[in-house]
């Protein structure tokens, strides 16, 4: 009856000694992952940190071409309205010296009739 379990005897010793040499292979990456999760952590660490600069400065990046957006959108009313304004004036110096010109042309007119 010895001779009949012989087999799975072999067996079973064949698998216990895969299953340790596992176990053993598990023990020692679990103490590498232990070693490198400490280096691992502060790297960790300092990507957020950079990732948080670069958003900041992204974000201050972003503020600051709104800031300019802002002004140029000013400054270009501004100058409409300049330009508006001058234009407005100058036809309206103009208009006074026609009309001025032309009330004078109408007196001499007048006045050679008159005399």
């Amino acid at each position: 009856m010895t001779h009949c379990f012989s087999p799975f005897h072999n067996l079973l010793h064949l698998c216990q000694a895969n299953l340790e040499l596992s176990e053993q292979l598990y023990e020692k990456e679990l103490e590498e992952l232990r070693k490198l999760e400490e280096p691992f952590n502060i790297l960790q660490e300092r990507y957020n940190q950079i990732q948080e600069k670069r958003h900041l400065a992204e974000e201050k990046r972003n503020e600051e071409i709104r800031q300019l957006e802002l002004k140029t959108k000013a400054a270009i009313i501004i100058q409409a309205w300049w330009r508006g304004y001058s234009v407005r004036k100058t036809l309206k110096n103009k208009a006074k010296k026609a009309f001025k010109n032309k009330t004078k042309k109408t007196k001499k007119a007048k006045g050679k009739k008159t005399k």
